[in-house]
């Protein structure tokens, strides 16, 4: 041990570790988790803005999956689709046949279907409908059509499933692809890994990429776990190597490591005390925030005379905790959990660093005279001030902002929240559009005060916009009223079978067709049991069907003001024409046009604005604060300035090197923030020797030396948001030191006193 340094006690760090064990336990039996994205979301303002957050990754789109065997043969393909019909949780496979199962189909379609349709009423009606059928059997003789017509001669069921398939076969599928349908919502993480795991088990030894936020999330689950664990313990190691080399000292190492975890345990503990639910993405950024607090006890440790570091810490911990509690003023709940978390874990690291090195063992006798010299105000060294220089930092922010100003970006897109590879993202639009899936960006919102509000209007809304599909301006229209027609359009449907005229008209017209007088049985007793049922098609049992269910709740759900619901479309040519004709036409139906694509753009700005602008004021918070608590006007605006600069300056270069700065990027210039007031303040504080000056300097260059190791290690992710981050508070660390030590002239030592 360097004489002179300060150790804590074993009996203290026990004491510490009992109490962090204690917080982490609490926090973990009090802590559920959530991953939903819109926690990270403003509260919207526009109509549009309120359907994206309300349905931001879910509808059908979000249960495709798009399977393709780059060196399988065509025969080997066949044969895949053929397993892949075969899978629980998949409802299509396409290319296909398009005929539809009969035993596929769900039950409640099965029994209920004369509810969703009308049938022919009359015997000329069903003659012509009969004579239909026998011309479909004579064209394509096929023991699953004759199931199919058998149960539903009037093609109910095929119509309705052609309209409610998310996909449909398109004029140029690529090669060796087949696109699944499924019934398994994107974000169940548990039910999709079992459908991906059967998927690569159907291919046997085929290679098989697969796209889709499904397989987005089980790769990323997969990608996140591994790259934790393998990244957490290169940075453990890289800091406890430094640490050992550093300080030689097992205990050293033990106390620089527990406040960093008694900071984790009282960040969770009051997350827990003061949320209900805590977002994933907050403990993960959270602990990168903490990485503050890690520098702590490496300048405790790296002072003889800790009494002469602790105002410095103390203003250091009120300044970050001041602009980490500035992010309760977010906005959105995901930022102020952040905020919440971060300033916790300071103050559980501040007390744990307070409990181990306050009043330590192992301290020299002249120290302790100092030490006590400066705790009572005796007479002891003259303390002297180094000289700061502004121009550095002057230049520095001159240059930064010019350079925001001059190419500066945000990126807006909604997709950046998330860890999806860009290029996945691309490859996967490409397929949709091959596929031609239901239209991703825009749709038609309709509400009402009530369920039944709702579902009339979405009916008379699907109507009027069925009347663009002959003018060319769409393809294929998908209202939920498809499966759950108004009630009372089910009663009068209802009435009509059970007043038996349907079923008489149908066997006059079976005498005069070519089928026996068995062919429809299963047809007649369909509707023969649906005459005699109490009960109607309800949104309950929809919603609670495991085929149906997901679907159902994309499409039709409760919001305060009563009930939404979406209507997808297809194919759509001309959606400016068509957004203004449903603004002007169908406003007073309770119908608006939403496009997600600009709704989430203006979210997603509005939001960054916010954020930019908590940005540019916490420094006006920290001139303040640090006004108070050091009296000097020079040193404040030094360090203030010193501090901005270096932020603007990552900003930039990040910018330079990846592109347009997402959400997480801003936060992570906030840890940049945090890190570069740690420099400057223990670089513009009063000194009175060299060995302290000298102190100084190893401490400072041992915390940049950790945040360099840490956010270097996690920039070399395969996960373009950890990457951002880590490549971003790595460029400011740099910068921040680098402008400290240029802005900063350290004084001669003051002659030695007279005893």
């Amino acid at each position: 041990m360097s004489a002179g340094q300060q150790l804590p006690r074993w009996s203290r760090i026990g004491v510490v570790v009992v109490c962090t064990l204690l917080a982490a336990a609490v926090a973990a039996w009090r802590l559920p988790l959530t991953y939903d994205l819109t926690w990270f979301l403003p509260a919207p303002d526009a109509p549009g803005e309120r359907v994206l957050v309300e349905r931001v990754g879910q509808g059908p789109g979000a249960q495709l999956l798009f399977v393709q065997a780059p060196e399988a043969t065509p025969a080997a393909m066949a044969a895949l689709a053929d397993r892949l019909r075969q899978l629980p949780g998949v409802e299509r496979v396409l290319p296909d046949s398009a005929l539809l199962d009969v035993e596929s189909l769900p039950a409640v379609l099965r029994e209920r279907y004369p509810l969703l349709a009308d049938l022919p009423d009359t015997v000329e009606a069903w003659q012509e409908t009969l004579a239909d059928r026998a011309a479909d059997l004579a064209a394509a003789f096929d023991a699953a059509l004759i199931d199919l017509l058998a149960i539903d001669p009037a093609l109910v069921l095929a119509d309705l499933g052609g309209r409610l398939a998310a996909a449909t076969p398109g004029d140029a599928i690529p090669l060796r692809t087949l696109l699944l349908t499924t019934s398994v919502p994107a974000f169940d993480l548990g039910a999709q890994q079992e459908l991906i795991a059967a998927i690569r088990r159907s291919a046997g030894g085929q290679a098989v990429e697969l796209f889709g936020a499904g397989a987005y999330g089980v790769a990323l689950d997969a990608t996140v776990r591994f790259e934790s664990i393998l990244f957490s313990t290169l940075a453990s190691l890289a800091l406890l190597a430094l640490v050992i080399w550093r300080f030689r000292s097992f205990r050293r190492v033990i106390a620089t490591a527990v406040p960093l975890a008694a900071g984790g345990a009282a960040g969770a503990l009051l997350l827990s005390l003061v949320f209900d639910q805590v977002h994933g993405i907050t403990l993960a950024f959270g602990f990168t925030l903490l990485g503050v607090a890690i520098d702590m006890p490496l300048h405790l440790l790296s002072h003889r005379r800790t009494a002469a570091v602790w105002p410095t810490l103390r203003i250091g911990v009120l300044s970050t905790l001041a602009a980490y509690l500035s992010f309760l003023s977010s906005g959105t709940e995901g930022i102020a959990q952040l905020g919440v978390f971060a300033a916790g874990g300071l103050c559980g690291a501040g007390l744990a660093c307070l409990a181990l090195f306050a009043g330590g063992e192992d301290l020299p006798a002249e120290t302790a005279a100092a030490d006590t010299a400066t705790r009572t105000g005796q007479p002891g060294p003259t303390r002297r001030r180094p000289q700061l220089a502004h121009g550095p930092w002057l230049l520095a922010l001159a240059m930064a902002v010019s350079g925001v100003v001059a190419g500066g970006r945000l990126n807006a897109d909604l997709g950046a929240l998330t860890p999806v590879p860009e290029a996945w993202r691309v490859v996967e639009g490409q397929l949709r559009g091959a596929f031609e899936t239901l239209e991703q960006r825009y749709l038609v919102a309709v509400s009402g005060a009530d369920l039944e509000q709702t579902l009339e209007r979405t009916a008379a809304v699907a109507e009027w916009l069925e009347q663009r599909l002959a003018t060319g301006q769409l393809e294929g229209v998908q209202p939920v009223t498809l499966l759950l027609p108004p009630q009372s359009v089910q009663e009068r449907r209802q009435a009509q079978l059970q007043r038996g005229d349907l079923l008489a008209a149908f066997n006059s017209a079976l005498v005069e067709s070519p089928f026996a007088a068995e062919s429809f049985a299963p047809f007649v007793a369909v509707v023969e049991r649906q005459a005699a049922a109490a009960g109607l098609l309800s949104y309950d049992a929809l919603r609670s069907d495991p085929t149906l269910g997901a679907l159902v709740s994309a499409q039709l759900y409760p919001v305060p003001e009563g009930f939404r619901s979406l209507i997808f479309l297809r194919g759509l040519n001309a959606p400016a024409a068509v957004a203004q004709q449903v603004n002007a036409e169908l406003g007073a139906a309770g119908a608006i046009w939403v496009d997600l694509k600009a709704a989430s753009i203006g979210l997603v700005q509005r939001y960054q604005q916010r954020f930019l602008w908590l940005l540019c004021a916490i420094p006006l918070l920290l001139v303040l604060l640090l006004l108070l608590l050091t009296r000097s006007l020079g040193r404040t605006l030094w360090i203030v300035g010193t501090q901005s600069a270096a932020v603007t300056g990552a900003a930039v270069l990040s910018l330079l090197l990846h592109g347009p700065l997402a959400l997480f990027e801003l936060i992570a210039l906030m840890l940049v923030a945090g890190l570069g007031l740690d420099y400057a303040l223990f670089y513009s504080r009063s000194m009175d020797s060299t060995e302290e000056q000298r102190e100084t300097g190893s401490s400072v260059a041992l915390c940049v030396t950790s945040s360099l190791l840490v956010f270097g290690i996690l920039a070399c992710s395969s996960i373009p948001l950890l990457r951002g981050l880590g490549l971003t508070v790595s460029l400011g660390v740099l910068l921040a030191y680098g402008l400290t030590r240029i802005g900063v002239r350290l004084p001669a030592p003051a002659p030695a006193a007279r005893r």
